[in-house]
């Protein structure tokens, strides 16, 4: 409650499964009890949320759910803490203008949530200022069965990576 729901699909947090697997899935029919079943499951962090903490709530609580006669394997894959770049952030100024070059027009801001952890081990481990750049438009079905991006836009962001790497090089200091 209180979020739009655009901000409760972008930035807040959020449990996705992103797969799942169990029982017969070939052809025709049967009446088979699955023997077990297995689901992917990602979260979305905000700020201040600890990856670990959350794992480790998230097994207490599905381990409290077990049926009788089952038993719950949890395989962690990764905990990638969360980051938050500030939007007054110098490197996103050089972005924006890069933008500029090569769409050009100014880009439209949009915080989202996602899970790069490039970003969070740049940003904790050396300090790194952070500026995420999408190329992509809404229908190109990023992450999505048929990807795709236009041959225009991938000439664009071209330009735009190539303008923004230019900027950094002739800045002397980026504070974060």
């Amino acid at each position: 409650p209180g979020f739009s729901a655009f901000e409760r699909t972008t930035i807040r947090p959020a449990l996705t499964v992103t797969g799942l697997a169990g029982g017969y899935l070939g052809a025709g029919s049967k009446n088979a009890i699955a023997t077990h079943a297995k689901a992917r499951l990602s979260f979305r962090l905000v700020p201040d949320q600890d990856p670990v903490r959350v794992q480790r709530a998230l097994v207490s609580h599905l381990a409290g759910e077990v049926p009788r006669g089952c038993r719950l394997v949890v395989r962690p894959q990764a905990a990638v803490k969360p980051v938050a770049i500030a939007r007054g952030a110098p490197v996103l100024a050089h972005a924006a203008a890069a933008f500029e070059t090569g769409f050009g027009r100014t880009p439209v801001w949009l915080r989202a949530g996602g899970t790069v952890p490039a970003v969070s081990w740049l940003h904790e481990l050396l300090g790194a200022p952070i500026a995420l750049m999408g190329f992509a438009s809404p229908d190109d079905r990023m992450h999505a069965p048929n990807e795709r991006m236009s041959l225009g836009a991938i000439f664009a962001g071209a330009l735009t990576s190539a303008d923004y790497l230019t900027r950094l090089a002739t800045t002397q200091r980026l504070a974060t």
